[in-house]
């Protein structure tokens, strides 16, 4: 009688097992940055898309009134100052909002304040972090409470927070950007050089000289309310803006740029009063700081759209020149490739 044979197997040794484990890592380690990188290549083209959709709204607004919004609209009797972003709700799917603002109240003010506190989609980049809350002492420099006599302090904001926004204009470019990156003065310029929409004044399309695909209409400046510099950190003695933020805030929806030092610590700033006084700390203008100038979480540089509709993808290393030219809407500037 044939006895049958048999085979024997062996399990994995301890060296083959660490050999495929380390095999594992190494895969794992080659294939997590092209994962990274296809995620951050959506949340990019989400945010562009967004651009697109406030973009898109503006000139609604426009063919509906023949101009664009003001970027800050202050109205004197009865005393109230509301944002570009306000006027706009109805074309971005907010009717029911815009339906509950009362335009004769600041933003800051009942029932305005409460209505700010709601998150609209549209104005969130999926790039960037969501921003902490402020410490109970964080003040509002340019907004006081209702009854007008002291700053907006945290606690005073319902439900904890405002809805956020990661967009803005840009209404001007100050003279201390010009002077911090030596360029020349413009001819006639005051504070600034109003950009596509200026601060209690309208904008025809006529009056966008400089070219609609050659003026920024609205670009990233995100991040608040932390004030974050260079790093990607926030200001170390500094962490908190005090000149605003969320959607409906007329200082985070309308800036103006100042540049900064390079690492964004300190930033330049334009008296506010004749002969307009500069204070000068460097010419950065893209991604050094989020104080006031332009700022994503994407690598390189930030998106802005331009008043004809497309989004272009400002570098940082763009030169002080092109981004001034491409800011202001009647400069006269050649801004050539960018």
């Amino acid at each position: 009688m044939q006895q049958s044979q048999r085979k024997t197997r062996s399990a994995f040794t301890l060296i083959e097992l660490l050999v495929v484990i380390a095999i594992i890592a190494i895969l794992v380690a080659l294939l997590l940055p092209a994962v990274q990188q296809a995620r951050e290549a959506a949340r990019r083209a989400q945010c562009k898309n967004q651009l697109k959709q406030l973009t898109l709204a503006l000139h609604n607004y426009e063919s509906t009134h023949n101009c664009f919004p003001m970027s800050r609209i202050t109205i004197t009797n009865p005393p109230s100052v509301n944002s570009w972003s306000a006027m706009i709700l109805p074309f971005i799917e907010q009717a029911p909002l815009y339906d509950a603002w009362d335009f004769s109240k600041s933003w800051n003010h009942e029932p305005n304040l409460t209505l700010a506190t709601n998150d609209i989609p549209v104005w969130l980049c999926p790039s960037a972090p969501t921003s902490s809350a402020p410490p109970a002492d964080w003040r509002h420099d340019t907004a006081r409470d209702p009854s007008g006599s002291k700053y907006l302090f945290w606690p005073a904001i319902p439900n904890g927070g405002l809805g956020g926004s990661d967009y803005g204009t840009t209404n001007e470019v100050r003279r201390s950007f010009y002077e911090g990156n030596g360029l020349a003065l413009p001819s006639g310029i005051l504070r600034g050089m109003p950009g596509a929409m200026a601060r209690d004044s309208i904008t025809r399309i006529r009056d966008i000289t400089d070219g609609l695909s050659n003026t920024m209409m609205v670009s990233e400046t995100s991040g608040r309310p932390a004030r974050i510099i260079g790093n990607k950190q926030q200001h170390p003695t500094e962490p908190y803006v005090k000149d605003g933020w969320g959607w409906a805030d007329i200082d985070s929806v309308s800036r103006s740029i100042n540049g900064s030092s390079p690492d964004g610590v300190n930033t330049n700033s334009t008296s506010s009063s004749s002969p307009y006084a500069t204070t000068v700390h460097g010419g950065c203008g893209v991604n050094c700081t989020n104080n006031s100038e332009l700022f994503s979480w994407h690598a390189g540089g930030v998106q802005s759209s331009m008043a004809d509709g497309s989004v272009r993808f400002i570098s940082e290393n763009i030169s002080a020149a092109i981004l001034a030219g491409l800011v202001t809407r009647a400069g006269g500037e050649v801004v050539g490739d960018f």
